[in-house]
């Protein structure tokens, strides 16, 4: 290939800035030869490609601060409906005064 391309899967365009020697981006064609199958498995063309999983594992300490956090979250969700609620009456119960005339009544 004498666009600089090594390998037929490798796209045309410039090289990413900052990638390593000699990687360049996946072509449009390539594109086609990926597959997933139905457990989230990489494949291509016909060859299982390895990815690492990774998982992770709370502490005790780390859960229960995790769960605390929480706990306050829900907590201050809560406390923010409820006062936001009683704005809500109070300034309902200031306009029916204002319609009724009874705010004017209250200032004597």
């Amino acid at each position: 290939m004498s666009d600089g391309r090594k390998h037929w899967a490798q796209s045309t365009g410039d090289p990413i800035p900052g990638a390593p020697e000699g990687v360049r981006p996946i072509s449009l064609d390539a594109l086609n030869h990926l597959g997933v199958d139905g457990e989230g498995n990489l494949y291509w063309i016909d060859t299982k490609i390895l990815t690492a999983k990774r998982e992770f594992k709370l502490s005790f300490y780390q859960g229960l601060l995790a769960t605390l956090t929480a706990l306050a979250a829900i907590a201050a969700a809560f406390s923010a409906g409820v006062s936001a609620y009683c704005d809500w009456v109070q300034l309902s119960k200031a306009d029916v005064r204002v319609l009724n005339g009874s705010a004017a009544a209250d200032k004597r």
